[in-house]
């Protein structure tokens, strides 16, 4: 019955909800849909603890005892791509093989401190390679040595080009402050942002969110742009700006049209949290954009 009712709402592995349905008298309790990236697993066993129920889930990690990059992922808040290598991934935890795990973050502080479980860093097929600051060139020199002997998995923001098949987990850290004058088309704003992206070196998927100020919040082309991103659009108070006291590159011009020095780096800053600024305010055309990292590991 759960299925016929939910079937014309699916779309694909990456949106789907968690489902978990039970018996009448919670006697089981089945993960039946998105058990890793939605969630489902997690919840399953939750119910179950609460309700001294059985819990029933069936995939092939799970049972195995092995860790899994989708779960992962998503206790991380990661992008996955290419989405499709996923499951060449987690099938080297399941079946024959190992998988060799490149991240410019420490593992110890990557999995610990987020309250993050850690099978993966203890699975016997799982190393840990750490590449730090390591030049673009040099990571993918250590790549092509280590997907030798266990399939590539990259925790990084970086945009690393690399040979072969591989996965990568984007952390979603960005923040991206928005400027535009009147009558910006959202494929201006889409270069402004592409190029930003790119001069830093990072993959697109790392951005969690745009910001913009109140008097931005209609104009189309940037809710449109960011509508095609399927990301969040925080709106900042011009008020909140001025009684900040963050400082930002001001101004005299914007100021007297809309009573702030500045558009795209202070609503960045105000929406980031515990966040450094990598790319102060940048005209490109009509638009003006800034950035600001989040801390990914506290």
């Amino acid at each position: 019955i759960v299925v016929r009712v939910i079937a014309p709402y699916l779309t694909d592995k990456k949106e789907d909800p968690a489902v978990v349905v039970l018996d009448e008298e919670g006697q089981n309790v089945i993960s039946l849909l998105s058990g890793h990236i939605g969630g489902a697993n997690s919840l399953t066993r939750e119910i179950a603890r609460k309700l001294g129920g059985n819990e029933v889930i069936t995939t092939a990690t799970d049972l195995l005892g092995q860790p899994a990059f989708d779960r992962l992922a998503a206790e991380l808040g990661c992008e996955i791509v290419p989405f499709e290598n996923l499951k060449l991934a987690n099938s080297r935890l399941v079946n024959e093989g190992s998988v060799r795990v490149l991240t410019d973050y420490d593992p110890d502080v990557l999995l610990n401190s987020l309250g993050v479980e850690t099978e993966i860093s203890l699975s016997e097929k799982v190393d840990f390679s750490f590449i730090g600051n390591m030049e673009s060139g040099k990571v993918e020199e250590l790549f092509s040595r280590i997907s030798e002997d266990g399939f590539p998995v990259i925790i990084s923001a970086r945009r690393i080009m690399v040979q072969g098949s591989y996965l990568q987990l984007v952390p979603r850290i960005l923040v991206v402050g928005l400027g535009s004058k009147r009558g910006v088309s959202s494929r201006e704003v889409e270069a402004a942002v592409s190029e930003l992206i790119e001069d830093l070196g990072l993959r697109e998927e790392s951005i969690d969110r745009f910001a913009t100020v109140d008097v931005k919040r209609d104009e189309p082309g940037i809710r449109d742009f960011v509508e095609e991103t399927g990301r969040p659009l925080e709106i900042v108070d011009r008020d909140e700006i001025r009684q900040s006291g963050v400082e930002y590159e001001e101004s005299e011009f914007v100021k007297q049209r809309i009573g702030v020095g500045g558009v795209c780096e202070p609503a960045a800053i105000l929406t980031a949290k515990n966040g450094k600024v990598i790319a102060t305010k940048r005209a490109v055309g009509k638009v003006t954009v800034a950035a600001v990292e989040e801390s990914f590991t506290s």
